[in-house]
């Protein structure tokens, strides 16, 4: 079950902060295996719509992952351990996933969440003052 390995691996991610350069990406690729749950997700964190209880340990973790990029964008973010790079590698799988989908499909949860980041990416990829490395 990808919720079972998700909350196995947060709870790992946070024990080690080392390691999140592997944990969050897989944690984003294991929420777009359930695309309902995202959903939900997406909806609460654009829309402001209501997030279960459940599912409000896996909304934190996109929020705070958006966070971290943006923070990344204003030049605030210096922590130790790689996971500045981590979320910005998060993200680009994020829209390489989103290259799978019927561009037809606009309304796409994953079209929604791409959005929502893709000016952030840009600015921290494509910025030459300072070139983006793992």
């Amino acid at each position: 079950n990808c919720e079972k390995l998700f909350e196995l691996l947060d709870s790992f991610g946070e024990s080690n902060r080392r390691k999140v350069q592997y944990v969050w990406p897989l944690q984003m690729m294991l929420l777009v295996l359930c695309p309902i749950i995202l959903e939900e997700l997406v909806y609460a964190l654009e829309k402001g719509g209501p997030c279960s209880a459940e599912h409000l340990r896996k909304r934190n973790f996109v929020d705070a992952l958006k966070r971290q990029l943006h923070a990344q964008v204003l030049g605030k973010q210096h922590s130790a351990g790689g996971t500045e790079s981590a979320a910005v590698v998060t993200f680009v799988k994020i829209c390489k996933a989103a290259t799978y989908i019927n561009n037809k499909d606009s309304n796409n949860v994953l079209f929604v969440m791409v959005q929502s980041v893709i000016g952030d990416l840009k600015q921290i990829l494509f910025n030459p003052s300072k070139p983006f490395s793992r």
